[in-house]
């Protein structure tokens, strides 16, 4: 992949978001990755999943456009973004943002891997799955960040 610090352990940074869209927060996430320079891949479960991704991008954040594709259309590697079901190089990222409930075997491809933790009172078996992904990347070594929405809507790091 297309590591900028390869010498040093992945960033891990999960979100718990208090709220809202799922979609929406993934895109706010993604403008801010192109604003930074950065490429990007997104890790949906599946094709089906990927497609309603790249949808969604089509149309937020409203009145921008984000630079995406799908890794199944011609020329991945010239996007910003990447939209797939399984984390590659073809767009040269150094973010990935993992849209599915699997973690990945191998987190230091990347410099930044962004997950999501879900509130127990929401989902108990999504919560359970982020708690597990969590203590995989920590046992890989992995540098831990953990994010909470403030009621205010900012994001607070907790760790």
């Amino acid at each position: 992949m297309a590591r900028t610090t390869p010498d040093t352990p992945p960033t891990v940074r999960f979100y718990q978001a208090a709220g809202g869209e799922f979609f929406q927060l993934i895109a706010r996430l993604a403008t801010k990755a192109v604003e930074r320079g950065l490429r990007l891949f997104i890790v949906a479960a599946n094709p089906e999943h990927a497609q309603l991704l790249d949808q969604h991008l089509w149309c937020h954040p409203e009145n921008s456009f984000l630079p995406h594709g799908l890794e199944s259309e011609p020329n991945p590697e010239l996007q910003p973004i990447l939209i797939g079901t399984t984390p590659n190089d073809q767009n040269g990222a150094t973010v990935l943002i993992v849209a599915n409930s699997l973690p990945l075997s191998n987190p230091g491809q990347f410099d930044l891997v962004v997950d999501f933790a879900f509130a127990s009172n929401l989902d108990p078996r999504n919560h359970l799955a982020s708690r597990q992904r969590y203590s995989h990347y920590r046992n890989l070594g992995c540098t831990m960040e953990y994010w909470v929405q403030s009621p205010a809507g900012g994001w607070e790091k907790k760790i």
